[in-house]
């Protein structure tokens, strides 16, 4: 029989699981971990845009909260996806260097940090990122290898 995980479930598994790379995480508990993050997000900013306009504070406020957030979920976030490709029998470097690498790329771009590149590599940079993100959603919603993989038992299908 298939155990069901709650959104509560996952976003606790997210956080209790944060420096655990080993093991395999299921598509349910990817997405509504991922959901969780986002509706988050949304209410701290909502929150943080009232006070920042009532206070008159500018855009500062939310600029380092986003900022302290993509420092404090990037373990995290590269924890779970690569718990994500066990899942679906791909070794998980390559979500660790995934993360790591769009990661630094956010935080050059959050400080304004800007190499000068030939408009040709600007191109092949963007067509890479892009394809990248694709591939990785198309491993986070396929459904896991059922039964024993490289990484480990299947935790879809359990007895009670």
């Amino acid at each position: 029989m298939e155990q069901t995980m709650t959104m509560r479930e996952a976003f606790l598994a997210y956080w209790t699981k944060a420096f655990i790379f080993t093991g395999r995480a299921r598509r349910r508990e990817y997405w509504l971990s991922f959901l969780a993050n986002v509706l988050l997000l949304c209410l701290i900013s909502a929150v943080l845009g009232v006070t920042a306009s009532l206070l008159h504070l500018g855009n500062g406020l939310m600029f380092w909260f986003m900022t302290i957030y993509s420092i404090i979920t990037v373990v995290p976030n590269a924890s779970i996806l690569a718990r994500r490709f066990h899942d679906v029998d791909i070794h998980g470097k390559y979500a660790v260097i995934i993360t790591f690498v769009f990661f630094i790329y956010d935080m050059l771009d959050t400080f304004n940090v800007h190499f000068p590149l030939p408009e040709w590599v600007n191109i092949i940079l963007f067509l890479t990122a892009f394809m990248t993100i694709i591939t990785i959603f198309y491993i986070t919603v396929k459904d896991g290898i059922s039964g024993l993989n490289t990484y480990g038992e299947d935790t879809k299908m359990q007895s009670n």
